[in-house]
């Protein structure tokens, strides 16, 4: 869902990519309508892994991981700038 806002409303300012530490394997019903009510129609969106994006030099990375639901959090041992965003989780 944060890619999805990011990219649509960065306006090609910003390429970002979504993962998570226990994909689904889908992307959940919710999410895709949260994105349809700020108005972004796609259909490519995926469920992965952050394995997937190991060999990535990021500039700025972003989570939206819950502790408090027990999800776990990623360490990205990077220079690269980490910030956290509080997103709720849709579903």
């Amino acid at each position: 869902m944060t890619e999805g806002l990011i990219n649509h409303f960065g306006k090609g300012n910003f390429q970002v990519f979504s993962a998570g530490s226990n994909p689904a394997g889908y992307v959940h019903p919710m999410s895709i309508k949260t994105l349809e009510k700020s108005g972004i129609f796609k259909t490519d969106y995926k469920s992965q892994s952050w394995d997937e994006f190991s060999d990535i030099d990021f500039d700025l990375v972003i989570t939206v991981c819950n502790n408090a639901s027990s999800e776990a959090c990623p360490v990205y041992l990077s220079n690269a700038p980490k910030v956290h965003w509080g997103v709720e989780d849709p579903a």
